[in-house]
C-alpha cells in the first residue's frame, strides 16, 4: 500500500531533506536541523527500477547522498521530469576502507510539482558504494517491497569528487541571529529558521520534560513532532501509534524516530484540517506500543499556529 504524505509540496531534493530535517526543539533537541551531510555526484544513471517499471531512460546524471548524525541516510536520483527517487533506511557495515553499505527501508518518490504529495513506500533491501573521492565511484540499491515490487538504483560518477554541503554547522553567527528571532506567543516559543526562509516551529513545553512542536513551511508543508524525556525510543519502536486530537482518533501515515526522545507523525489529514483540529481543542495524546502515552495541553494553539503561518516568508 502506497504511504501517501498530504500536500507535502515537493521540490526535487529540498523537499524531501525538509520531511527529513524538519523538528529542533529549543531547548532539548536540535537533532534534526543539525550537521546533515550532502553529497552531490555527477555521473551515469545506468539503471532505475521503481515498483517494478524501468524508469532509465528518464534518470538524469545527479545523485544525492544525505547522511544525517543518528545514522539515517539517502541516495537521491532525479528524472528529466523533476521527479526524485530517494532510497532511504540507515548506514550499516563497512566492509573495507573504501566501501560503505546502507539499509533500505523506505522509497520515496517526490512528484517535484506544488502541493503535490510524496508517495511512500516500505521495503526491505540495501545500497552499497564505493569512495566517491578515489576516481569512478558506484553506486548500487536493491529492495522489494511486500507485494514483491522491485526497486533498483545503479548510478556510476564520472570520476570527479563530490560536492559536499553541511547544513546545520553554518555557525554560530547564523545560530545567534535565530535565538534572537525566537519569539513568544503565550506559552508557545516560536522560531524561525534563517529568518522564516527555511520554515519557522511552534513549540509548547510541559514541565521541560514533554514537548508538542510544530513545523510550517512557504510550500505547504506542516508536521507535527513530540518529545518526551521519558522515551527511549528505537527505529522500529513507534512504526504506528495513536494520535487524538481533542478526542478524535488521526490516521497517521507514518512516524519517523528522531532521536530517543524525539519522533515526528506525518498524519492522513490535510493542513487545514489538522491545524483546525489542533485550533479548537483542548488536548493532544499520542500513545505507541513502544513510546509511553504522552498528552499536551493545547491551551493557546489558536493564536500560536497563527503566528507560526505567519512567521513562514
Amino acid at each position: 500500500m502506497t504511504i501517501a504524505v498530504s500536500k507535502l509540496r515537493a521540490g526535487p531534493f529540498s523537499a524531501i531533506l525538509a520531511a527529513c530535517m524538519l523538528i529542533s526543539l529549543p531547548a532539548q533537541s536540535q537533532a534534526l536541523t543539525d550537521d546533515l551531510t550532502t553529497g552531490t555526484l555527477t555521473g551515469t544513471c545506468e539503471s532505475l527500477i521503481v515498483a517494478g517499471e524501468d524508469w532509465t531512460s528518464q534518470c538524469d546524471g545527479m545523485l544525492v547522498q544525505s547522511v544525517y548524525p543518528d545514522g539515517r541516510s539517502g541516495f537521491t536520483v532525479f528524472l528529466k521530469s523533476g521527479v526524485a527517487v530517494t532510497f532511504r533506511g540507515r548506514e550499516a557495515e563497512k566492509p573495507d576502507p573504501d566501501s560503505q553499505l546502507q539499509s533500505v527501508n523506505r522509497i520515496v518518490v517526490d512528484p517535484g510539482k506544488e502541493a503535490a504529495e510524496f508517495e511512500m513506500k516500505e521495503v526491505a533491501g540495501g545500497c552499497g558504494y564505493t569512495n566517491p573521492f578515489k576516481g569512478e565511484a558506484m553506486t548500487v540499491c536493491e529492495a522489494t517491497d511486500i507485494g514483491k515490487s522491485q526497486y533498483a538504483l545503479q548510478f556510476r560518477s564520472d570520476g570527479k569528487p563530490p560536492q559536499m554541503e553541511r547544513d546545520g554547522s553554518d555557525q554560530d553567527e547564523a545560530k545567534r541571529e535565530s535565538s534572537e528571532q525566537k519569539f513568544q506567543v503565550g506559552s508557545w516559543t516560536g522560531d524561525p529558521l534563517d529568518g522564516g526562509r527555511k520554515g519557522c516551529l511552534m513549540s509548547k513545553n510541559v514541565d521541560r520534560k514533554i514537548a508538542l512542536i510544530l513545523y510550517a513551511d512557504r510550500n505547504q508543508a506542516f508536521h507535527l513532532s513530540l518529545f518526551n524525556n521519558s522515551w527511549n525510543l528505537t527505529e522500529k519502536s513507534a512504526s504506528a501509534g495513536d494520535l487524538r486530537i481533542g478526542g478524535k482518533a488521526f490516521a497517521l501515515r507514518e512516524v519517523d524516530i528522531r532521536t530517543p526522545h524525539l519522533l515526528t507523525v506525518h498524519v492522513g489529514a490535510d493542513r487545514d484540517a489538522l491545524q483546525s483540529a489542533l485550533a479548537q481543542s483542548a488536548e493532544l495524546t499520542f500513545r505507541s506500543a513502544g513510546a509511553a502515552q504522552t498528552r499536551v495541553d493545547l491551551a493557546g494553539a489558536d493564536e500560536a499556529i497563527k503566528a507560526l503561518n505567519a512567521c513562514v516568508k
